[in-house]
């Protein structure tokens, strides 16, 4: 080959190869232009699209607490296992590998298809493209559905892949049932809205503050990004006491089964501060069963009875007409006062009886008798005594439900007549509610001090406490003067030695209170039901010890069956279960206070801020060797109560003994461990010793008393 053929050869391979550069080279900047302008821009727009879809996601809901510390309500996550057979990322071979694994798994766990069911069901999904499918037959738990994301295939950690997906409800958990629940309130997930009681009056505080968040997406991956924090609820703080509260609702539970009744309800109060304790409302279901639907204790006034008499002697003895040691003819126990009958419930009448007598046996005569002679003429002065009394005003308490009292004015000429002030002063004819009723005795009780009641002792923000005001709200510094304070006082204990109530009496303590049975009027048909038999209200108010007042009470059962239907033996009962259980367990106690009721190591552990705040509640001394640990148990050495940290080592099974029901569950499901609990209250035992090496997906029993 010549010299010139060579060149030409090189040059037509240099040619060639410059030429295949340059497409190379073009192909490139093409590509670079199409991703910056075309796709990029499609891109971009994929973002802001995203961005503009802002959700707003609520904050943690705040819990609801006793008294000292203990959960009445609080938020758990639920969630609905759901399978995306359609998932892109779910290939055949991947799906033939894990189903039969798979398949068992679900089987053991929701135990509602056999393993070949399952099977069955998820690839004739995939098959058909069906896209989402239920898993299971119900909802699970938090370490429930940590537990499943451990079965073969959905272990991937990715839902394109696996098809594994979870819809979470956040559902509010009242841990000790139906105690008190009518004033806790109640909420239906996560966004509803409570049934009056504590749940809704706070709910602004309980919800927090919402967050902004926005899903980006990251290959096929949705990401959630918080443009704002979500901000968890406040807890809030009650008075109410948990074995107090049981107390009064086994009580009166037990009381209206007995007597076939169709509601009651039961006020356990502290006389200083107003706070109050226990709190019950049940009524009879369609089942014949007993829930709490309807607070009776401060939503539903009624005529109160006998126990208004209380109210009509002070007014009597404060504006100066009444003798106790005057006598007045109660007859035989039947009267008619212009067109109003009025009966004694003693067959056969009281005859000639002193006015301490008509108190003491509640003669509905007698007192009729009274005010009709000396207030003839002069009713507006009686309807001014109870004005002045804070009785006609509502007590302004700190929960949503409370209705306004009702009393007649002399300007309705459709509800007054001259019979009206007596059927006040004997009950009938006005309206009131048992919380406001026992504001007014729990008033004689304070040294004629009317104290609003009250529900709330504060919040707990994030680990800070924010204690509401200790002293309690005056509504009326003084219900009548101290002369009348201290007769009314006597012809209360006077009921219970010599009058309507003897059967309540104790040989540890004095009671002083009035008993109350009223015909219950029922609208159009006046005090008559749809079957013409009368229905009863009977119920009991009083205040205990009686030489030193700490706690008063109401109880009042509505509608009781048969012959026995009167206050002492119905209502009074149930008062004396609720105040034998405060005397003897916390009166007597707290007069003769020894260390060793609290020495148990186990009596009291837990998450630290609440059992500190809890010794601090009870005036509890204690050395504090925390060294600032999460968690706590109180020991007691030498009779000296200490607070020493509680060892939480990852790996091992937890003591929960005597912990609460929530700091249990917290520290064990953390570890992937599954809870069973048996009763309410605190941990008395556990089935698996603590210390021993954690197995995730194991159960244990926690039994709480």
């Amino acid at each position: 080959m010549s010299s010139i053929s060579a060149k030409k050869d090189i040059g037509k391979r240099t040619a060639f190869l410059f030429a295949v550069f340059l497409t190379i080279g073009l192909v490139v900047v093409v590509r670079i232009l199409y991703l910056q302008f075309i796709v990029g821009f499609s891109l971009r727009a994929q973002e802001e699209q995203l961005t503009s879809k802002r959700d707003t996601v609520m904050g943690e809901r705040g819990a609801i607490l006793a008294n000292d510390g203990r959960y009445l309500a609080y938020s758990m996550p639920y969630y609905r296992i759901k399978m995306d057979v359609s998932a892109k990322g779910l290939k055949s071979e991947l799906l033939t590998k894990n189903i039969d694994s798979l398949s068992l798994c679900l089987s053991r766990f929701f135990k509602d298809r056999s393993a070949a069911g399952y099977k069955n069901y998820i690839l004739s999904a995939y098959r058909s493209g069906r896209g989402n499918i239920f898993i299971g037959n119900r909802r699970v738990n938090y370490v429930e559905y940590k537990y499943i994301k451990q079965f073969p295939l959905y272990n991937l950690n990715n839902s394109n892949r696996s098809g594994f997906l979870a819809d979470e409800t956040i559902e509010r958990v009242y841990p000790y049932g139906m105690m008190g629940l009518r004033t806790i309130g109640k909420v239906s997930g996560r966004f509803s809205q409570g049934i009056t009681g504590i749940e809704l009056s706070f709910n602004k505080a309980l919800g927090g503050k919402a967050g902004i968040v926005e899903n980006r997406r990251i290959g096929r991956t949705k990401v959630p990004f918080y443009i704002k924090e979500p901000k968890k609820g406040s807890d809030i703080i009650t008075s109410l006491d948990i074995e107090l509260q049981d107390c009064a609702h086994n009580a009166l539970y037990n009381k209206l089964v007995k007597t076939n009744a169709y509601a009651g309800c039961a006020v356990l109060m502290e006389t200083k501060t107003g706070f109050v304790k226990a709190i019950s409302n049940l009524s009879k279901q369609s089942d014949g069963s007993y829930a709490e639907d309807l607070n009776y204790a401060i939503g539903v006034p009624t005529e109160p009875g006998s126990t208004f008499k209380l109210m009509s002697f002070i007014i009597g003895l404060e504006d100066g007409k009444m003798d106790l040691n005057a006598t007045v003819n109660t007859g035989n126990g039947k009267a008619h006062f212009y067109d109003a009958d009025i009966s004694d419930s003693h067959e056969g009448g009281y005859g000639t009886i002193t006015y301490r007598e008509v108190f003491e046996k509640s003669s509905n005569i007698g007192t009729a008798r009274f005010f009709l002679d000396n207030y003839k003429g002069k009713e507006q002065r009686f309807l001014d005594y109870l004005e002045d009394m804070h009785l006609m005003s509502p007590l302004g308490l700190d929960i949503i439900g409370e209705r306004k009292p009702y009393f007649p004015s002399m300007d309705d000429k459709r509800m007054w007549s001259g019979i009206s002030v007596p059927w006040m002063a004997v009950g009938y004819g006005q309206q009131i509610s048992p919380m406001q009723t026992l504001a007014f005795y729990n008033a004689i009780a304070n040294d004629g001090i009317m104290v609003k009641p009250r529900f709330i002792k504060g919040y707990r923000r994030d680990k800070s406490l924010d204690m509401l005001r200790k002293r309690p709200y005056v509504l009326n510094s003084s219900v009548c003067s101290r002369a009348t304070l201290k007769t009314v006082r006597g012809l209360l204990e006077g009921v219970v030695e010599r009058g309507t109530a003897t059967n309540l009496q104790s040989k540890d303590y004095k009671i002083a209170g009035k008993t109350g049975t009223a015909q219950i009027a029922q609208n159009a048909n006046g005090y008559h039901n749809k079957s013409g038999q009368r229905e009863y209200q009977a119920s009991f108010c009083g205040y205990f010890p009686a030489d030193d007042p700490q706690y008063s009470c109401i109880v009042v059962i509505y509608g009781p069956q048969g012959f026995n239907y009167y206050g002492n033996t119905v209502a009074g009962p149930v008062f004396k279960e609720i105040s034998d259980k405060v005397y003897y367990n916390y009166i007597k106690i707290k007069e003769k206070y020894k260390p060793t009721e609290k020495s148990n190591p186990t009596a009291m552990s837990g998450y630290g801020d609440d059992v500190f705040y809890a010794l601090d509640e009870h005036d509890v001394e204690y050395d504090n060797n925390s060294s600032g640990s999460d968690y706590v148990r109180l020991k007691n050495s030498n009779e000296e109560s200490v607070v020493e940290p509680q060892k939480i080592v990852s790996g091992l099974v937890p003591n929960v003994v005597g912990m609460g029901a929530v700091d249990a569950v917290y520290l064990l499901e953390k570890e992937g461990i599954r809870v069973r609990m048996m009763g309410v209250g605190k941990v008395r035992s556990q089935s698996v010793t603590p210390g021993t090496r954690i197995v995730r997906g194991r159960e244990i029993v926690l039994k709480l008393s």
